[in-house]
This record gives structure tokens, sequence and C-alpha cells, in this order.
């Protein structure tokens, strides 16, 4: 608990020595502000213009004015003229026709095509013969069925004794039974001599059939002579075609009198825009002129009501806690209460001071800003309405150039078609000439064909001869092949008897050996009876098994003669229908010629179509381009008059650096005048700073019952500077003592000044973030920065 004083009453008070310099010092201030101190600038807050800038002004205007504006008149109507031209030109309407289409007429040969193509002509001869019917099939389905016959014997085989085990034995007795006919074949005679004779008295049957082709007949030459007389029935609109008249030459010999029809309303918007007047430039050349600095009517209320807010604060809030404070501690009417209250009061003064200074300054300068802005909008505005009477003009001269241009295209063009036209009669008389030699030409064809055809003619006669004459020589040859096959016989037939004999001679030789042998065949054939018996069981299986492969192919076999059978009747109808299809490719050709010659037509009208649209385009062409030269000699005459102020624009530039220059001195006599009138008020706020900053006053110092309290006390007249006590703000110099606190610990107590405090001023104080250690309650922070509740710091002193 802290020890109650025995006395409480303190009277604290200005030095002695530093009263009268106060009172001198508060009377100095109060007449410097009776005297209005400090006084606002009285001059003037607009640099004036250099004459290099108004100079430039006056000539630009000058000539924007009264310059010749002649060119953009004319460029102006030009422009006029090239927008508002109309697009019903005859060459549009050429275009136009060729855009809806050309009527090509019917061709001739679609219907023909049609019936072809619907199947509407006569049906294919060739037909298919399903009653034809291969004799082989009935021969192939019985294998279907076929059965083997050496099965039973080879099932019988299985039970198989072989009779020469007998014989076998005999065979020490045996007699060659061969020897008998060996003997006969002495007297062999070969019964094909008698054939042979028949064939030397051959005659070949087709003789007759080659004989008759010699007198073969050619069914198409009388076609092709029918040919040798036609006529082409498009050489009488060829022959027109020599008196060929263009249509399109009376409508461009009208085109070297073109007029633009948009010459006219360029012609009356270039002269509006030389005579208008943009309505926004009357505004903008007030604001521009500076009449509008200053007359903010809001503005004195503005920078009063923030004055009035900061003289509020510290009537009603800065006074009343400093009040508070130094009431709680005691120390009303101390050095240290005045200071505060100077200083709060001086901090509001200077405040309001700055708050007028700063928005007057700013609202300065935001005129100022507007003014140029304005300045440089209405040079905008004007450059722009210029820009736009230049434009004007340079279309209507372009559109002046390109009607021009128009009119030449239209001569020209009406030479070409003249040209064109003379060409086509050319192109027809040439064309007469050219299908009457194709026809000619056609003529001689057919002429050949036939002489190629009657050639074929002949040489298939000359073929049937040879063939004829080469079945004669085979006949011939087929006999003498006989007679010298007799010849071989007869031979044969006498190396068969030689050969008997000398058979029978071997066949009494190996007689006697059989003998010798059967012996040992005897006791061969025993062995190899079981194995017959066990070959014949594996035969029988095979052939049973043969017996089905060969029934599978017995019907493999019917189904290929029944393809082969659909086969041969296919091959017949196709035979027919190829005939058929040979004779309707030669109506097809006929067809073609007809189509062909349509076709022709069709690209002689699509070509005296491509010429009409030509000469449409270069109508057209020759239009644009004549606008373009005289749009572009509209936008020559632009050039020609914005370098009339080309002088002036460089004279703005070099007047626009001085304004400047002048603008700069203008503002550094402002500051100076501004500081001059501040400087009173502010020495006399140093001086009383000085005064009240010395620690030196009159006081009584109360007495406390312990150490601690009597240190306490005697810091107690600087209590009200305790408020801020944070370490950042300060510049700690040295502990100067120790305070004791309720809880048994103490507080060390330092000298220290303000890092802020130009005059480094000594105070004597604690450091709030070692006090928040120990009471974190007595400790607040405002605004980032640490303060000290002197109340509640007071409360736990020891």
């Amino acid at each position: 608990m802290p020890s109650t004083p025995k006395e409480t009453t303190t009277k604290t008070e200005p030095w002695d020595g530093a009263k009268p310099y106060i009172l001198d010092q508060y009377k100095l201030a109060d007449q410097l502000f009776k005297n209005g101190s400090p006084k606002p600038w009285e001059g003037k807050n607009i640099a004036d213009q250099s004459k290099a800038t108004t100079d430039a002004m006056k000539g630009i205007e000058n000539l924007a004015r009264n310059g010749d504006q002649s060119a953009l008149t004319n460029a102006n109507k030009t422009v006029n003229s090239i927008m508002n031209q109309t697009m019903q030109s005859p060459s549009n309407k050429t275009l136009t026709d060729l855009q809806k289409g050309v009527e090509l007429g019917k061709n001739p040969t679609d219907k023909l095509v049609s019936n072809i193509a619907n199947g509407k002509t006569a049906n294919s001869p060739g037909k298919f013969d399903q009653n034809y019917t291969n004799k082989a099939t009935e021969q192939a389905a019985n294998f279907g069925n076929f059965q083997n016959g050496a099965a039973n014997d080879l099932k019988n085989l299985q039970n198989f004794n072989n009779p020469a085990l007998d014989n076998a034995g005999k065979s020490a007795n045996y007699t060659n039974g061969a020897g008998e006919q060996a003997q006969q074949l002495s007297n062999f005679t070969n019964g094909g001599i008698d054939r042979l004779n028949n064939l030397q008295d051959f005659s070949n049957p087709a003789l007759h059939n080659a004989q008759g082709m010699t007198g073969y007949q050619n069914s198409a030459i009388s076609n092709i002579q029918q040919m040798l007389g036609a006529q082409n029935p498009a050489l009488a609109q060829a022959a027109k075609a020599g008196n060929f008249q263009n249509s399109a030459v009376g409508q461009a010999a009208g085109y070297n009198q073109y007029t633009n029809a948009a010459s006219g309303l360029q012609n009356a918007q270039a002269s509006n825009l030389a005579n208008g007047n943009n309505p926004a430039m009357d505004m903008l050349q007030k604001t521009a002129s500076g009449a509008e600095i200053g007359n903010n009517p809001y503005l004195d209320q503005m920078v009063g009501n923030q004055q009035d807010k900061i003289a509020e604060k510290l009537k009603n809030v800065t006074n009343p806690g400093i009040d508070s404070q130094a009431a709680a501690m005691g120390r009303l009417g101390s050095g240290a209460f005045a200071t505060q209250r100077n200083n709060a009061e001086t901090g509001a003064a200077t405040a309001m001071a700055d708050v007028a200074t700063s928005m007057y300054g700013n609202q300065f300068n935001t005129d100022k800003d507007r003014q140029m802005s304005a300045a440089n909008q209405y040079g905008s505005l004007y450059n722009a309405d210029q820009q736009n009477q230049m434009q004007a003009n340079q279309a209507l001269s372009q559109t002046s150039n390109a009607q021009q241009q128009n009119r030449m295209q239209g001569t020209q063009m009406y030479g070409d078609l003249q040209n064109s036209q003379q060409q086509m009669r050319n192109a027809g008389t040439q064309m007469y000439g050219d299908m009457y030699g194709q026809q000619q030409q056609q003529q001689l064809n057919a002429a050949n064909s036939l002489g190629a055809l009657n050639d074929s003619q002949q040489n298939a006669r000359l073929n049937a001869n040879q063939q004829y004459g080469q079945l004669a020589s085979d006949q011939n040859q087929q006999r003498l092949n006989s007679a010298n096959a007799l010849t071989d016989a007869h031979s044969q037939q006498q190396a068969q008897r030689l050969a008997g004999n000398q058979n029978w001679a071997n066949v009494n030789d190996s007689q006697q050996s059989q003998r010798l042998a059967g012996n040992q065949q005897y006791g061969q054939l025993s062995s190899d009876q079981n194995q017959q018996r066990l070959n014949a069981t594996t035969a029988y299986g095979d052939l049973l098994n043969q017996q089905q492969n060969t029934r599978m192919q017995g019907a493999q076999l019917y189904g290929n003669l029944n393809d082969s059978q659909q086969t041969q009747r296919m091959n017949a109808a196709n035979s027919m229908n190829d005939q058929f299809n040979q004779d309707r490719a030669y109506q097809m050709q006929g067809l073609n010629m007809m189509n062909n010659n349509y076709q022709s037509n069709i690209q002689n009208m699509l070509a005296s179509n491509d010429q009409r649209m030509n000469a449409a385009n270069a109508q057209n062409s020759y239009q644009s381009n004549l606008n373009n030269q005289r749009l572009q000699a509209a936008g020559q005459s632009a050039d020609a008059y914005n370098n009339q102020f080309l002088p002036y624009q460089q004279l703005a530039g070099v007047g626009q650096q001085r304004d400047d220059r002048s603008t700069l001195e203008l503002q550094a006599d402002i500051n100076k005048w501004d500081r001059k009138e501040q400087l009173p008020v502010q020495n006399v706020q140093n001086f009383l700073n000085m005064l009240q900053g010395g620690g030196y006053q009159n006081q009584t110092t109360p007495v406390y019952s312990n150490t601690g309290a009597q240190v306490l006390g005697g810091l107690s007249s600087l209590a009200g500077l305790f408020a801020l006590c944070t370490r950042a703000a300060k510049i700690v110099h040295s502990v100067v003592g120790h305070m004791p606190l309720t809880n048994g610990l103490e507080l060390p107590i330092y000298s220290f000044s303000y890092i802020d405090d130009p005059e480094q001023k000594i105070w004597i104080g604690p450091i709030a973030e070692e006090l928040e250690e120990e009471h974190p309650e007595a400790v607040v922070e405002i605004d980032g920065r640490k303060h000290i509740d002197v109340a509640s710091f007071m409360a736990r002193a020891a």
C-alpha cells in the first residue's frame, strides 16, 4: 500500500527567473496574432504567360480563323462526292444480271441417257439358261453311294489260306505253264495294223466350215457408208457468230460522262465543318484562362470545419485530459502542467495553420491542374476540328479524282468492248471454218474406216482360205503318219515274235529254278500266310476309309459339276450381253458427240458472259482508282494546310518551357513569403519551450513515510510526462535511482531524452516495457506505442 503524505497541498510555479520572459513571449505572441500573423501570400498565384506562348496562340488562332481554307473545302467536296456516289452503274447492273445465273438450255442427250439409265430401252438379249443340265451330274451323284467291290474280298482275306502251300510242296516237279504261251508269241500278230490301214483315208470334217468362211461379209460396212454424207448441225450457228454484236458496247460508251453522286454531299459537309464551331470550346476557354482559380465557394467553409475540429479536440479532449492527470497527481498549476498545456495549444495552432496551408495549396494546385487540362483539351478539340475539316476536304478531293478515273475507265472499257466484239466476230468466222473442216475430217475418217473394214473383211477371207489349206495339209499329214505307224506296227510284230521265242527258252530255264525254290517258298509261304491275314485286315479297313473318301469326292464332284453347269449358263448369257453392250457403246458415242456440241455452245455462252463481267470489273476498278486518287489529293491538301501551323507549334513549345520556369520562380517567392511570416511565431514558440523545459521551478515537496515514496514524490512534478514511456521513443542516458513497488521489487528510474526532440531535453522516468513485466495493467498501447497509465502506476508504488 502506498504511504500517505503528511502534507497534501502543493503549489507549482515557473522558475522566478523565467516568469518575466514567459509573460513577454505570451504578450508578443498575442500581438502577432492580433496583427494577423502569419499573413497569407498577397501576390498573384499564376505566373504570366511568356511572349512566345501568347504569340504562338495568336498565330494559331489567326490561321484557324482567317487562314486559307480553300484546300480543306475542296478536299471536303471531294470526299462528299465519293461518299454520295450511287452504286447503280451499268457495270454493277451487268454483274447483278450475271449473278442471277445464265439460262443454259436443256441438253438434248438428257432424255436418251435417262432412258438408258432407267432401263427403258431394249433389254439385253442374253438370257440365263436355267434348264441347262450337265449330263455328268447324274453319274457324280451316284458316287455318294459308292461301294468298293474289293471290300468284301479283303474281308474274306482275314481267314486267308494260301493255296500255294500245296503247290509249293509240289514245286520240286514244277512245270511252267507259260512255256506254251511263250512259244505261241513267236507267231504274234499286231491287231492295230488293220486300224492304221483305215487312217490312210482320214478326212478332216472342219475343211467344209473353213471353206465357207472365204465369203465372210462385215455388217458394219453399210453403217459407216451412211456417215460419209453426215452434216454437222452446229455449222449454221457457227456461221452466224461472224456477225456477233456485244450488247454492252452501248452502255460502256456512256461511262466517259460519269458523275459521282457523292461529291455534292461531301462539298456540303466540308463547308459545314469549315464554318462550324464546337460548343465545348467556350466552356473550356473560360477554365483554360484561369478564371476559375480560387473560386471554390466551399473552400473557406471546409478549412473552417477542419480547424474547428482541431480546436474542439483541444478544448474537449486534450486539455481536460492534461488537467485530469495533473489534478490526480496534485500538479495543477505546476511548470510541467503549464508546459503540457502550452505544447498542446501550440500543436493545435500548428495543426490549424497546416490545415489551412494544405487545403488552400491543394485547392490552388487542383485549380491549376484543371486550368492546364482545360487548355490541353481546348487545343485538342481545336486540332480535332481542324483535322475533321482537312479529312473532309481530302475525302472530297479523292471523290473527284475517283470520278475522273471512272470516266477514263469507261472510255477505256468502251474501246475494249469494241475490240472484244470484233474478236468475237473473228472467232465466230474461225469457228465456222473449223467446224466445216471437222465435218470434212469426220467424212474422211468414215471413208478410212470403210476402207479399213473392207481390208479387214478381205483379211478374214484370206485367213479362212489359209486355214482351209492348212487343214487339208494336216489331213494329208495324218494319212502319212498312219502309213508310218503301220510300218512301225509290222516291225513291232516281228520283234514280238523274236522276243516270244527268247521268252520260251527263258521260261524253260526258270522252270527248273522254280522247282528248286519251291521247297524254300513253301516254308516262306506258311510264314507269310499269317502276315497276309493281318495285312488283309488292315487293307480291309483302308478300303472302307477309301470307299468313304470316294463317296465324299463324288459328292464334291457333283457340286463342282453343278457349279460348272451354272457357269456355262452364265457364260452363254454374258456372251450375248457383251454384243448388246457393244451396240449400246456405239449409241453412247453418238450421244457424247451431241453432248459435246451442246457443251461447246455452253462454253461460248459462258465466255461471252466472262467478257461482260471483265468489262464491268474493269469499269468498277477504274472508278475505284479514280476515287483513290481524288481522296489522296484531298489528304495532301489537308497536310499542306497543317504545315502552316508548324512554326507556331514550335514557338508554343519554347513558350511552354518559359512558362514552366516562371511558375517555379513564383512558387519560390510564395514559399519565401510563408517562411518569413511564420518565423516570428515560431521564434516565440521555441523561446517558450526553452523557458519551460529547463527544469527550474518553485515547489513544495511532500514527505512520505518510506524511501520509495520519497523518490516518487521527488519525481511527481514530472508525472504528467510519464505518459509516453516506450523504450523505442527514448534515448536512455543513465539510471538515476530505483522506485520500490508494492510487490517488493524496485523499478529503475532513468534520465532520458526523446528521439524526435530536436533540443534533446533531459527527462526523468521509468521504461514502460520494464513496468509492463511486473504490472502489465499499468501500461497501455496507443497507436503502436506503449504509454504508462500514471494513476495505475502511482497506486503500485510502495
